[in-house]
């Protein structure tokens, strides 16, 4: 009986660390961002996949206006997002940022080009419904 207790008890304890991290808010949304000068950058549906160790994954792509569609891949622990902008044959950008708090369907980072951190630009997305 002690061990159906504890099992229970670590169950729920999982259970409310999961529902604590906002990177489960991504799920199913789609992101609009804005940086550098660049606006209305719109990415795919968002599927997360995981958690594994604390860290969800997702794939999908970002499209910005006059500009074809560049596959997106990253990784949400913790508020903290990361992924990368990929363009086969041009570029490859780090995003890093995180999920506001106050506000979960914002989030705000830097990005760089070729992940050159030294040359860090900001960027904030609205994460937004996907119609089904």
């Amino acid at each position: 009986m002690k061990k159906l207790a504890v099992l229970i008890l670590l169950l729920s304890a999982s259970t409310q660390a999961m529902a604590a991290d906002l990177c489960t808010t991504l799920q199913g949304k789609r992101l609009s961002i804005n940086g550098n000068g660049y606006a209305n950058g719109v990415t795919g549906k968002i599927v997360l996949q995981g958690p594994q160790n604390g860290t969800y994954s997702f794939q999908t792509t970002v499209q910005f206006p006059g500009e074809p569609a560049d596959k997106v891949a990253g990784t949400c622990k913790n508020r903290r997002i990361a992924f990368a902008r990929t363009r086969p044959g041009s570029f490859v950008q780090g995003y890093d940022g995180w999920i506001f708090e106050k506000n979960p369907n914002g989030m705000a980072g830097v990005f760089s080009a070729h992940w050159n951190l030294p040359k860090q630009y900001g960027w904030y997305a609205q994460m937004q419904p996907v119609a089904n």
